[in-house]
Parts: C-alpha cells; structure tokens; sequence
C-alpha cells in the first residue's frame, strides 16, 4: 500500500475518532454509580430513620371504663345526641376521654357537638385510628387534643349542596362558607399555621400522622388509653350503645337498619 492510500486511511480514522469523542461528550456515560445517585431523593436520604428525626413517646393513661366513650359512628345529629346525652352524666371533675374513630359527616352536627365539647375543659380528644373531616375538627376542639401512636388526621374541603331559588342559593353557600372557614381558622390559629397556608394543605387534602401532628401543634401527644375493663379496650362503644337502645317499633327499627348501613 502506497503512501497515499495510507494517509487517506489515517485520516479517514482520525475523523471516525472525533466523530465519536464528540458523541460521547453529548451523550455522557450513565454508569450504574450515577444512576443510583440520580434517584436519591430528600424522602431517602432523610426519611423516618434519619438521626434528624424525632419520635413522640407514648403516655400511658388509665382511665374508668365509664370516662371513656368510643365515638366510632359517622358524625350525624343522632349520633351526636347519644355522645352529648352519655357525656352528660359524667362528673365534670374527672377526665374524660373521647376516642374517635369516625369518617366525618354533617357540618351541622359536628358544629353542634364542637359547641359542647369546647365548653367542657374536662373532655380531652383521642384519635385512635381515623379522624378524618369532620371527625378532625371535632378533635381539634378540645383543651387536649391526643393521637393513637397510629392515629391519622385528614382536613379537605367541606361538600354539600343547596337548592331553590338562585338568590337562596347563594345566600346557603355563603353562609355554609363562613362557618367552614370559621372552624379551620380556629385550627390554623391554635396551631400557628398562616390561615392561608393552612386552607391551602386542605385543599388538597390534608394527612398528618401521629407524629407530625404533634411537631406541627396539631395534637398534644401520643397516648395509649387503658380502661379498667379488658372487654371494653375502647370504653364504652358509642355505636353498640345507640343500637341496643333503639325501640322494637318501626322507626326503631329503621333508625337500626340506618346505624348498620353507615357502619358498613
């Protein structure tokens, strides 16, 4: 092979070896190192196990198996009347402990049962397992508002609907408007949220966990109920009690038939 022909080969190498330096530097190496660093995120490197983060410890409370109601219905006017008729045959110098379990429900009613509730100092709050809408403002309306270490707060957007006339209407939402925002600024003051900030969380729906209530001013602490009667772990069960209660009538029954469908 003449000379020529070997630099036309020399040359033609030397751009194939350009060629392919400038696309390595375009596409850059993702070695398995690389790759494993990219998909660290803040939630891995600084997540529940992080030495930043800090646990609440769980207060053991024993309490009369009496002073402790089970509020594990959904919050309607029946089922608030039965919370405020056994409430009020308790002595109003012993704590009392209400344990919540519920999904929420009317606005009126729970409104009703905040009224009660803030205006008895010996009535504390307990979220068991699920406090969720209006279930979570009722908790939120005691001096002492406490967490199951598996307890769960959830706030969103109150829903509803109105009929009639137009002008009607409007007057409805407004004024169902102003005592939803009423209640969560109360939430929001006591715990030093910004109103907005806070109604901003709800809009999305808002879950808190035992622990990050507590950190964010949302309950006071984890506790752990014991009642001096090991077949009442939870007190006394608010649902069994309105059910055994009802009458054998046809309302009775109905009311019954109605208390098993909401449960369900």
């Amino acid at each position: 092979m003449d000379n020529k022909y070997k630099k036309a080969i020399a040359g033609m190498l030397g751009a194939l070896a350009i060629t392919i330096g400038i696309a390595y530097a375009l596409h850059p190496s993702t070695s398995a190192e690389e790759v494993t660093h990219q998909i660290v995120t803040p939630q891995t490197t600084n997540g529940p196990n992080s030495a930043e983060t800090t646990f609440s410890k769980t207060r053991v409370i024993k309490a009369e198996t009496k002073n402790v109601l089970y509020f594990n219905v959904v919050v309607l006017d029946p089922t608030v009347d039965a919370a405020i008729s056994y409430l009020s045959t308790l002595s109003p110098s012993s704590d009392v402990w209400l344990l919540i379990n519920s999904p929420g429900g009317s606005v009126f009613a729970g409104a009703r049962f905040i009224a009660y509730l803030e205006n008895h100092k010996n009535i504390h709050t307990v979220c068991v397992s699920l406090c969720a809408s209006m279930a979570a403002h009722i908790h939120q309306s005691t001096d002492k508002r406490y967490m199951y270490s598996s307890g769960t707060l959830m706030f969103h957007p109150a829903s509803g609907g109105v009929e009639g006339q137009i002008e009607n209407m409007i007057s409805q939402l407004n004024m169902f408007k102003e005592l939803v925002d009423g209640l969560d600024a109360k939430i929001a003051y006591r715990a030093g949220i910004n109103y907005n900030e806070f109604k901003r969380k709800v809009a999305f729906q808002y879950w808190v966990l035992a622990n990050t209530a507590v950190t964010t001013k949302l309950a006071d602490g984890v506790v752990l109920i014991e009642t001096d009667d090991a077949r009442q772990p939870y007190g006394v069960d608010l649902y069994k009690l309105m059910v055994s209660s009802l009458t054998p009538d046809v309302a009775g029954e109905k009311l019954r038939h109605n208390m098993i469908n909401l449960q369900n």
